[in-house]
């Protein structure tokens, strides 16, 4: 099975993930926060506006975070990509995250719950940082493809668990 593997310095554990921009027909590297207290994954407004996302606001949510409650969107990025594998569409709340942070996105356990992760925090001798290695298998069956157009999120909630090929 084809796993994922990245190593990461601490704090923070951004991930140099893709996103997906139909309009540029190109990916984005969009800095995101591996974050398994996150029940779903999240894209930062800018970039969901920037990359021409559809935004459902009509559907306006609340959505409690570390700093408080706030109001939340949802959008579906249409692919994101960890290290060069491809991990289908992804429906995900739109916030505004706090400048300090400097990222684009947050992967929640929408998406996470469906590898298993192993992760190991080894001490850099010659920097004295923590690297973090993160190895994630999935759990489906990566050969069992779809076509974007049969993915509707909603109907499924949070979404995740088949893989999928943009044609």
């Amino acid at each position: 099975m084809i796993a994922i593997k990245m190593e990461l310095y601490r704090p923070g554990l951004v991930i140099p993930a893709k996103i997906w921009i139909p309009a540029a027909n190109k990916y984005l590297v969009a800095p995101t926060v591996f974050d398994t207290g996150a029940s779903m994954s999240c894209i930062s407004e800018e970039a969901a506006e920037n990359a021409g996302y559809e935004i459902d606001v009509k559907n306006k949510t609340k959505v409690t975070t570390g700093g408080g409650t706030i109001n939340a969107y949802y959008t579906i990025i249409p692919d994101l990509k960890l290290a060069e594998i491809s991990i289908g569409p992804i429906l995900a709340h739109v916030i505004k995250f706090p400048e300090e942070l400097q990222i684009s996105a947050l992967l929640g356990l929408n998406v996470i719950k469906e590898f298993s992760i192993n992760m190991d925090f080894i001490k850099d001798k010659d920097t004295d940082k923590t690297i973090v290695s993160i190895n994630m298998e999935p759990k489906f069956d990566i050969t069992k493809l779809c076509k974007i157009e049969d993915f509707n999120a909603k109907d499924r909630e949070q979404r995740f668990g088949d893989m999928f090929v943009i044609r």
